[in-house]
Order: C-alpha cells, then sequence, then structure tokens
C-alpha cells in the first residue's frame, strides 16, 4: 500500500496559528507511511514524536502512529 500511494493521505490534525501577521493553518500528517510532516501551503517540515505528543495529547482522543515519523 505505501510503495504507490493513490494520493497524499489526509492530514491528521489542523494547527490554526496566529500572529500578527495573521492567521493561518498547519496541516500535519504523522499517521500514514508516506507524507508525514508539516505543511502550511508554502512549506514542508519533518514532524516528530515528540511535536505530535505535544498537540495531541491535551485533546484527549488519543492517537496512533507506527514506525519512525522522521521518515517521509
Amino acid at each position: 500500500m505505501c510503495l504507490h500511494p493513490p494520493a497524499p493521505p489526509p492530514a491528521d490534525a489542523q494547527l490554526i496559528v496566529e500572529d500578527a501577521a495573521g492567521r493561518g493553518t498547519i496541516y500535519v500528517a504523522f499517521s500514514g507511511c508516506v507524507g508525514r510532516g508539516l505543511d502550511n501551503g508554502e512549506r514542508r517540515a519533518q514532524v516528530s514524536a515528540s511535536l505530535v505528543k505535544m498537540f495531541m495529547e491535551p485533546l484527549h482522543t488519543g492517537y496512533v502512529f507506527h514506525g519512525d515519523l522522521n521518515g517521509r
């Protein structure tokens, strides 16, 4: 399934951020085996297990990921 995925997986979470420049959304993907990372529509960055824990744990909904999050 991961060798030839039909499309990038949907985001597992969305972070709404706001600063003096305005409001934006960061899409977070971590549960699939491809396409993992942070994406704001202009830039992509790696996501780590500690980052996922930091923004998912306060939601008290639980989350699951498999393998190493540093892979793409």
